[in-house]
This record gives structure tokens, sequence and C-alpha cells, in this order.
């Protein structure tokens, strides 16, 4: 497996209430990972990810270069409330009925059709803090790098939902999960891994 880029995020004009756009980049121009809140593009450099608005769809789009061996996927996001603040989910769908990188809410979604048994791959975090919980990639999908997709999409709008913190790796994995976290061995955001996590699955997501 590759090293993958670590990143910095630039954050500018509102896309809809609660989002703003954001751009992140792999460049040494400024600490990984900061955040630089301008309306002047702060970098002449091609961003790794970015958020915008499409229509009326939220749309994080990852650079196809890094990428090259994952489909085109659109998502739902969905955010649950406890009394610790909340995990979010995304869940990726791989038919291609809407142009990639689309993110619907529970609502736009109902009117897909889709239920959550037909999701390809999803991620859950923690909305207090970004810690990632799970990630999930069906069987038939793995090894075409839909989880680094995932979670540079899932870090796109952490950061676009000025959420504290960036998403992180926390200290509890699951066995794929750390084989995947040391390809981002010199990230700050890894926590050393004090534990572990089930697997993930579509029953569970």
């Amino acid at each position: 497996m590759p090293d993958y880029p670590t990143l910095w995020f630039w954050r500018s004009d509102s896309l809809m209430d609660g989002w703003n756009a954001v751009e992140s980049f792999a460049t040494d121009e400024h600490p990984h990972p900061s955040t630089i809140e301008s309306n002047v593009r702060p970098t002449g450099a091609d961003p790794f990810s970015r958020v915008s608005l499409n229509g009326q769809h939220l749309t994080v789009h990852v650079d196809h270069a890094h990428l090259p061996k994952a489909p085109s996927l659109w998502y739902l996001l969905i955010n649950y409330n406890d009394m610790i603040g909340g995990v979010a989910a995304l869940m990726a769908f791989a038919d291609k009925r809407f142009t990639d990188g689309t993110v619907l809410d529970a609502d736009q979604f109902r009117l897909t059709g889709k239920t959550a048994a037909d999701q390809v791959a999803a991620i859950k975090w923690r909305r207090s803090d970004a810690t990632i919980e799970q990630i999930y990639v069906a069987n038939e999908f793995r090894r075409r790098g839909l989880a680094v997709k995932l979670i540079n999409v899932a870090d796109a709008l952490v950061v676009a939902s000025r959420t504290d913190g960036y998403l992180n790796g926390g200290g509890h994995l699951t066995d794929d999960g750390a084989a995947l976290a040391s390809q981002w061995n010199h990230s700050a955001r890894l926590s050393q891994r004090v534990g572990s996590y089930s697997p993930m699955d579509t029953q569970n997501s």
C-alpha cells in the first residue's frame, strides 16, 4: 500500500446553513493539519479534496489521480444524537445515479428508494471530537481505495461543518484499520493503538 498524504485546509464562503466551502492541500505551505480562513485562495496548488455545492446538493470531490481504482460514489450523511454529542455516519453508494461526490441528507435519500443494505462502504465518527469509530467496505469493493476515499470525504466534511478538531484515528482500531492507519504513520492525527473494535457491517451501520 502507498503512503497517503497529510493535509492542510482552506475554508472560505458559506455554502448553505452549517456548511462552508473547503479545499485541502498536501503542500508544505502550512502545518498539517491546519485550517486557513480566507475569502482569497491562499495557494496555487491543486486541491486534494474540495467541498462545494452542486445545485441543491453538497458535493465532496477527491482527486481521482490519487485513487485511480476507486469508483464513482455518492453518499448519505446521517447525524445520530446521543448523550455524548452524537455520531455521524457517511454511507457510500456506487450505482452512479448521482455525480461523484454528491452528499444527500436523510430526506433526500428517502426519495432514491435505496436502503442501507445497498451501501458499498461506510464510515462513522464521533461528532464531539471527530474520532473515527468504524469503517466498513463491502468485500467485493475492497482493495480499490474506498476506505481512503471515504476518510478524505469525511475529513473534508468535518472541516466544512466547523466541527472542533480534525478527523482522527483514536486508539481503538480493527486489525484492518490498523493496517490502513500504518499508511499515515507520519500523521499527527494518529494515536497509539490501545484497543480494538469489531469490524463494521451493514447491519450495524
